[in-house]
């Protein structure tokens, strides 16, 4: 982990800058041999975290905005795209 990251969404028609730091939340699992679990969203590969970097940018947005709305996949990929 490299420490900050910034992450261009776009909201309510303009480009946003968030920055964010690279702490993600993990479960501790006994049993498993590797020990632990990314909790949120994450890739197929375990080695990467750049999808729960991009949800912590968008809760983080969601946040500052001080909205209560429900994930809408289509709302969500307008963040992150502008599409």
């Amino acid at each position: 982990m490299y420490g900050k990251y910034g992450i261009k969404l776009h909201f309510n028609g303009t480009e946003r800058f968030i920055e964010i730091d690279d702490r993600i939340v993990y479960e501790i699992i006994q049993d498993n041999k590797k020990g632990k679990k990314l909790l949120g969203v994450s890739t197929a590969n375990e080695n990467e975290f750049w999808a729960s970097l991009i949800e912590k940018a968008v809760c983080k947005l969601y946040s500052m905005e001080n909205l209560m709305i429900p994930s809408i996949p289509s709302i969500e990929c307008y963040h992150i795209t502008g599409w």
